[in-house]
């Protein structure tokens, strides 16, 4: 059953680079493979494989995104509540997503306070054409100085996340690696005013591949939604030229 089980996946793996990564020709090989094949046992021993294929071949159809795609997709998802700032300065810095949110609790009266917690994010979105330990080290660093210059805390101040999105038309597995083991915070007067978390984020768009520090992982989620919409679309606006 294992054997089978190893066999379909390579068989399915193959049709999918045969025929250039066609989602649907790679569904039509998975059903007549099912045909073959009892329906309990297809479960017992094609259900996880297929699963996991399938999700690695919708991330891989994602390399069709353009870098120009994937960031307008970006920034489309911040608008809503984000200050956005495009920037062209000829740096790999392509633009800025400001957000602020203030919580309070009072009586009564707004001037009897009770307490407040002020939160922050500032976004860095980049591009550069190959990630390397120099690329991803420029980028890091004016991404965490620039942030820490927005950064103003106050007894009121709970936390702001420095947030640094890199999109890379390829990159080298040992800037990946470094990228996903960096780790940087800062308290503000032994946390009473605050602290700051930097979270990092990396887009392969050679592979499709999303890579994230341990505080970036909900960036990572997010990024994965983001190239799954903006791939869909595009699969859909291709569909209705042809």
């Amino acid at each position: 059953m294992v054997t089978f089980s190893i066999c379909s996946c390579i068989f399915l793996l193959d049709a999918f680079v045969k025929y250039d990564g066609k989602y649907e020709i790679f569904l039509a090989y998975y059903h007549q493979i099912c045909y073959h094949v009892s329906e309990n046992w297809l479960i017992l021993c094609l259900r996880f494989p297929f699963m996991t294929v399938c999700m690695q071949t919708e991330r891989r159809i994602a390399v069709s995104l353009t870098c120009e795609q994937l960031t307008q997709a970006l920034l489309n998802s911040y608008e809503a509540y984000y200050d956005i700032t495009r920037v062209d300065d000829g740096s790999p810095l392509l633009a800025t997503c400001d957000f602020h949110s203030t919580s309070e609790r009072y009586v009564l009266v707004k001037r009897a306070k009770l307490w407040a917690a002020e939160t922050n994010e500032y976004v860095f979105v980049f591009h550069v054409p190959e990630l390397t330990m120099d690329s991803l080290a420029l980028c890091r660093d004016l991404a965490l100085e620039q942030g820490m210059k927005k950064i103003h805390p106050h007894p009121e101040h709970m936390y702001s996340h420095i947030t640094a999105i890199l999109l890379c038309d390829t990159a080298q597995p040992d800037a990946l690696e470094l990228l996903e083991r960096y780790k940087k915070s800062a308290s503000f007067k032994l946390s009473l005013h605050g602290w700051m978390e930097y979270r990092i984020a990396a887009v392969d768009l050679s592979t499709g591949e999303v890579f994230a520090n341990r505080k970036g992982k909900e960036v990572k989620q997010s990024l994965c939604k983001v190239i799954d919409f903006q791939t869909k679309r595009n699969l859909g606006e291709e569909k209705k030229s042809v």
